[in-house]
């Protein structure tokens, strides 16, 4: 499972920071070994990623797209490989 922090309606801070702050500690929880949560922290997601307030725009998705990838190549070859490291 990959849970993501980050994105909310314009506006809509607070909430959403409350949310994404929960995260981390929920993964943990439920974190298991054939069933593992990964978390992506995407926060903050300025609202001039947004076309419309809640969409993400071209540029959005690039960053969307940035963010996200070096997670999932990491998990691609986390299982594929017994030695993977990921750069910071």
């Amino acid at each position: 499972m990959l849970a993501s922090q980050g994105m909310g309606a314009a506006g809509e801070h607070d909430p959403i920071q409350k949310s994404n702050d929960m995260i981390p500690d929920w993964a943990l929880e439920q974190n298991m070994t054939k069933s593992p949560i990964y978390v992506n922290d995407m926060y903050p997601f300025p609202n001039t990623l947004l076309r419309d307030g809640i969409y993400p725009n071209e540029a959005g998705e690039d960053r969307i797209g940035n963010d996200l990838s070096p997670l999932l190549t990491w998990i691609v070859n986390l299982k594929t490989t017994e030695n993977v490291t990921i750069s910071s």
